[in-house]
């Protein structure tokens, strides 16, 4: 999922150029059950949706890391430095602290019991009005992740 989602670029080390993540994970939302549940047989089988719909979980957990590629994991601290200066707005604030593109924030991925299929919400945000949020289904293809689905929830 490193490469599908973060891009692996061995040549960047800006760290303002990384991907800006939430330290914490998204909690799975009831949108992400009634996607899965909305798949045709074509895409996820009944088992497979059963399985997937078995690994919800309401908590969120601290994302590692060390075991993301191109990543700069944000945390509470690192968000309100981008608020405390209230002479700067938010979105200015944070593009200097941080860099270009936002932040974003993933649930914890969940995988058909073979591991060829795996769903993860994902919300972004990288100013007042450039915002969306999605779930992705992703299916292995030759050994590579490709895209299958996206299922838009909200936009700004």
């Amino acid at each position: 999922m490193n490469y599908t989602l973060f891009e692996a670029d061995s040549a960047i080390d800006d760290r303002r150029e990384f991907i800006k993540l939430n330290c914490f994970s998204l909690k799975h939302s009831s949108e992400l059950k009634k996607f899965i549940n909305s798949q045709p047989d074509t895409i996820l089988t009944i088992q497979e949706k059963n399985h997937l719909k078995s690994q919800f979980d309401s908590q969120t957990f601290l994302w590692d890391k060390n075991k993301l590629i191109n990543v700069w994991c944000l945390t509470p601290k690192d968000l309100y430095k981008a608020q405390e200066n209230d002479t700067i707005d938010y979105w200015v604030n944070f593009r200097e602290l941080f860099g270009n593109y936002g932040h974003h924030h993933y649930s914890k991925p969940i995988f058909n019991k073979d591991k060829t299929v795996v769903v993860v919400e994902h919300s972004g945000q990288g100013g007042w009005l450039f915002g969306s949020g999605s779930i992705l289904l992703f299916k292995k293809e030759n050994s590579k992740w490709k895209l299958i689905k996206e299922y838009n929830l909200w936009i700004s």
